[in-house]
């Protein structure tokens, strides 16, 4: 027999508790970079969703701008037609002519007021 002497014995017990040691230290290291590999996955990820809520934010917010520029401009031509149609009403009161003329203009609304 190849186990001849104790040790023979204890050389072979030690060689399988090094196979066995070095199995699960490589074992180990294969988990461990498995994880860190999830975890950079992660990490990608989040940074990819984190662009596109900042390139959300910020279209968001020069829309938001665009908008209060223009509200201006809304605010100026909502008057122009409130002061139309308040001229079409005083106009309808007053008897009527005997020669239709065309309606008049934004421009000679605001010239006569």
């Amino acid at each position: 027999m190849f186990l001849s002497t104790s040790s023979d014995l204890i050389l072979f017990v030690g060689s399988i508790c090094l196979l066995v040691t070095t199995g699960f230290v490589s074992w180990f290291f294969y988990e461990a970079a498995r994880l860190l590999r999830q975890a950079n996955t992660m990490v990608e990820d989040a940074r990819e969703k984190m662009t596109a809520l900042e390139m959300l934010v910020k279209s968001v917010s020069e829309k938001v701008g665009h908008l209060a520029q223009y509200a201006g401009f809304l605010a100026e031509g909502s008057q122009k037609v409130m002061s139309y149609l308040e001229h079409k009403q005083t106009k309808v009161a007053k008897p009527v002519r005997k020669s239709r003329g065309a309606e008049p203009s934004l421009d000679e609304i605001e010239e006569e007021e």
